[in-house]
């Protein structure tokens, strides 16, 4: 009788001295004790594998969050993108349009006066020569006032050397 009254486990290993077996060890073993032992190492491992598992799912979970909000930064910055895009594209048609109108008043005065000297000088039309010489500062008006538009536009266009002043250390 190994135990009284107690689950127990026997356990025989055989003792052998090269190939002859020359005797047996026999021993019981409490089967409630082993139980425990095995069933505190299945916790153990069981806590071990919840919290690498738990750490994981945790970990792809708050990566997921950050793709999700670095995408939505992506698509909120391309719509800036967009946005500043099209103020610029209208903003140049504005410019466009001003430059243009601009022009086109200078040139169309110059236009009608170049055509109307014109007719007097093919004896198409009659103007007194103080008519024609005021249609000439008109013109010659008109020009520099187109200079002065395109200076202007050059003087965008170009960026100034940017040196810095002296500073007295």
């Amino acid at each position: 009788v190994l135990t009284t009254n107690q689950r127990a486990i026997d356990v025989r290993v055989p003792i052998r001295q090269g190939d002859q077996a020359i005797g047996v060890y026999h021993a019981g073993l409490d089967a409630d004790w082993l139980d425990e032992q095995v069933d505190a190492e299945r916790t153990s491992r069981s806590r071990f594998w919840m919290l690498l598992i738990s750490g994981t799912c945790g970990l792809l979970l708050m990566s997921s969050i950050a793709v999700v909000q670095m995408t939505r930064h992506t698509a909120r910055l391309e719509h800036q993108i967009e946005a500043a895009n099209s103020r610029r594209v209208s903003e140049m048609h504005e410019l466009v349009l001003g430059i243009a109108h601009e022009i086109r008043n200078p040139l169309n005065a110059i236009r009608l006066n170049v055509h109307t000297v014109g007719q007097v000088f093919r004896d198409e039309a009659a103007l007194s020569d103080s008519e024609i010489g005021m249609m000439l500062d008109e013109m010659e008006s008109e020009v520099a006032r187109l200079e002065t538009l395109m200076r202007e536009m050059l003087g965008f266009a170009r960026s100034a050397p940017k040196n810095a002043p002296p500073l007295d250390v």
